[in-house]
């Protein structure tokens, strides 16, 4: 509405023109009778809580009120050319002229421009406005441009938060109902008579889609040779599937992680220290050999513990091709889907001791 009383003012009190010239001589020339009007007009030019600012044909400014040059200091970008009478519009907000130069050609062939939440970004700073652009009009000819503004920054920037929000807030209950999905197809698979490498096969499929790695594995520490041996596996590129896995303490860090039932993962193997050359040619060649190929596929790793029967049986790992933060959340999860692995396990062992 306010907008809508401003254009009006504007563009049907064509002859007042001169109100918004810097020298205002010629209203010495008015007769009493006639100032109404022009103080009425300027009255809501200097109070109005909206940017009002007048160009010329060319672009200059020729007069701004004082919400105008509050925003002009907010938003000017350090290269531009201070606020001043004479400056030109797109010198003193530059970057800004992809976005404001159609709409000021489309007023200066009559047009009236309303748009809202129009997005500037002058000299870096981004910035969102709804905009009045009207002609303004002296003895039928366009002799500049009426721009009324209001900021709406803060607006666009909430409402945006307020859609993130959302977004994220459905994107977590969709996680959660792949959860609980994948929790009932495990449980499911439980309970039937499947074998303990088809029910591991559906386990590390399902964990591998929640928790969005690549790849899956689960690790079998076999106590008397000492042998880490890859039990069950979802998602290995061809170059990975042929390995039978690896002797206990050749990543003796992760490895007393696990044996101590505590989780290890590594966000960036780029990050990681390199090893030393002697230390890399005393391991088997099957192992370099991984180092290798997991390197070569992946960017980071995460283990859980596997624990049956209250013993460390192994461990669960996932496998991202890019860096990536773990959080407790997903260190949580895994280990849920550890765990309904170790009770597959369990209850694979007491079938066979049944039987």
């Amino acid at each position: 509405m306010l907008f809508r009383l401003i254009v009006h003012l504007d563009c049907d009190l064509n002859y007042h023109y001169n109100l918004f010239m810097p020298d205002r001589k010629s209203l010495n020339a008015l007769e009493i009778g006639n100032l109404q009007p022009f103080r009425l007009l300027e009255l809501l030019f200097d109070r109005m809580p909206m940017g009002i600012a007048v160009l010329d044909r060319e672009f200059n400014i020729l007069r701004y009120n004082p919400t105008w040059h509050g925003f002009s200091q907010r938003y000017r970008p350090p290269e531009g050319t201070p606020l001043a009478i004479g400056v030109n519009y797109f010198d003193h907000l530059t970057g800004a002229e992809p976005i404001v130069l159609p709409l000021f050609q489309r007023v200066l062939q009559g047009e009236t421009v309303e748009q809202s939440g129009v997005q500037l970004n002058a000299g870096g700073i981004t910035s969102f406005w709804d905009i009045v652009l009207a002609p303004l009009i002296e003895d039928g000819e366009i002799i500049g441009i009426l721009n009324v503004s209001v900021d709406a920054t803060e607006r666009v920037e909430a409402q945006k938060h307020l859609e993130q929000r959302v977004e994220e807030r459905t994107e977590e209950l969709n996680r959660r109902r792949k959860i609980a999905e994948s929790f009932l197809e495990i449980i499911a698979v439980l309970n039937s008579s499947q074998s303990i490498d088809d029910t591991l096969a559906v386990i590390t499929q399902r964990a591998c889609q929640v928790l969005q790695s690549q790849a899956c594995l689960i690790h079998h520490i076999e106590e008397k040779t000492g042998f880490v041996a890859i039990q069950a596996s979802h998602g290995l590129p061809e170059e990975l599937k042929g390995f039978a896995g690896f002797p206990l303490g050749t990543s003796k860090n992760a490895d007393d992680k696990i044996l101590n039932r505590e989780p290890v993962w590594v966000d960036d193997f780029s990050a990681l220290p390199k090893l030393d050359s002697q230390l890399i040619t005393s391991l088997p060649a099957e192992v370099r050999r991984w180092r290798e190929l997991t390197n070569r596929y992946f960017q980071a790793w995460l283990a859980v513990p596997l624990v049956v029967a209250d013993q460390v049986y192994g461990s669960m790992a996932f496998y991202y091709n890019t860096p990536t933060t773990f959080d407790q959340d997903e260190i949580a999860l895994s280990q849920s889907f550890a765990d309904q692995a170790a009770l597959a396990i369990e209850n694979a062992q007491l079938y066979q001791e049944i039987e």
